[in-house]
């Protein structure tokens, strides 16, 4: 079923890299998710507002490792697992995402595997506190595969 059209915090830092490399087979798009569920019209909307306070974000990144069984509204076979982070400006893109038909994350987290079962999710993962940056990108997330994720900018 997937997520529909996403706004992320594309992600590069060589360290989230290799960790996410590290727990999975096939690689996926490291993200932090804004708001998912978005209709295409929408994601492109949203993208241009939110490019209006800034076209990167500061992530700071909580060392804590956990795993995240919410699903943002929709039934998906699959969960994650991570670490949680705050993100600059939040309350602002909280505010511009308010009357947008779509799943704000209220709880953003860089997720670094995803699993169809929960006994498959690595026991412990570990990274420095660190505060990183990313880039905006509006993401096609309609498929249940995150290997099949693509990026629309």
């Amino acid at each position: 079923m997937g997520y529909g059209y996403a706004i992320w915090v594309l992600l590069t830092e060589p360290e989230i890299l290799n960790v996410i490399d590290e727990c999975n087979e096939k690689i996926f798009y490291p993200h932090v998710t804004i708001i998912c569920n978005l209709s295409y019209k929408d994601a492109i909307n949203l993208y241009k507002k939110i490019k209006e306070i800034s076209n990167n974000f500061y992530i700071d990144v909580n060392p804590e490792y956990n795993t995240f069984d919410f699903q943002y509204g929709v039934k998906n076979e699959h969960i994650s697992s991570g670490f949680y982070v705050d993100i600059e400006n939040f309350i602002k893109l909280k505010e511009i995402v308010k009357d947008t038909k779509g799943c704000f994350n209220e709880n953003p987290h860089i997720s670094v595997t995803y699993k169809y079962d929960i006994d498959d999710l690595p026991l412990n993962v570990s990274i420095s506190r660190q505060r990183i940056s990313g880039k905006v990108v509006i993401a096609d997330t309609r498929s249940n595969n995150p290997e099949k994720w693509t990026l629309l900018s």
